[in-house]
């Protein structure tokens, strides 16, 4: 056969294999791995009992051993602040963004050596209502806790937010912080609230969106 003509043939053909799309479930093992702890301590030691007294928020990490969360967590921009890995490392953290408008905070791991941990990237886009999304944390000491629900509300009137979006799932207590992914596994959020019943955060839930604050957060990075 001509090699042109076979050139042509696997051409085509390539041209008319499928694209295979990543599915949302591929992404969970990095989204739940990603996912960490949050508490305000001043050293190891006592971050280590905070976080078994359960007394503790989330976040996730992104690159460069950074982990972004929500700023009423760390509370001040000079705060000591522990986190807690997937697999209970803990780790101490300077906070390098803080931006209390937004709610949103970035946190630098002090010591971390090990550059192999799942990271999550973030999505710098406009939430889109009805899309579906992922929220991650690990309430309660239950490590990589998966609350799947859409985005209902992108205008919600909150005085002490700068701008607040609804979306229906579950969470707990130790929720608050969480990250919450889109179908991509980039982080279009952070939980910051949500209608409470008895103890529990249920039916709808509120992020900050990041997208507010992707520029000065990848700058701290």
């Amino acid at each position: 056969m001509n090699k042109w003509i076979l050139g042509a043939f696997f051409f085509l053909a390539a041209c008319a294999a499928p694209t295979i799309t990543p599915t949302l479930e591929s992404f969970f093992p990095v989204m739940a791995l990603s996912a960490v702890d949050v508490t305000r301590a001043p050293d190891r030691a006592e971050a280590t009992t905070l976080f078994d007294k359960r007394h503790m928020a989330s976040g996730v990490l992104i690159e460069g051993g950074h982990v972004l969360t929500a700023a009423h967590v760390v509370q001040s921009e000079d705060a000591d602040v522990a986190v807690r890995l997937f697999g209970d490392a803990v780790f101490m953290a300077e906070v390098v963004y803080f931006n209390p408008e937004a709610d949103l905070a970035v946190l630098k791991i002090k010591n971390l050596a090990d550059s192999s941990l799942p990271v999550a990237s973030l999505s710098c886009r406009d939430p889109v209502w009805s899309e579906r999304v992922v929220m991650v944390g690990n309430p309660d000491r239950i490590e990589g806790a998966l609350s799947v629900g859409y985005l209902s509300s992108l205008k919600l009137d909150r005085p002490q937010w700068a701008r607040l979006v609804a979306f229906t799932g579950a969470g707990t207590f130790g929720s608050s912080s969480s990250p919450v992914f889109d179908t991509s596994g980039g982080v279009l959020g952070i939980l910051v609230s949500g209608q409470v019943t008895n103890g529990s955060q249920t039916g709808l839930l509120f992020m900050v969106p990041v997208v507010d604050a992707c520029d000065a957060i990848k700058a701290a990075l």
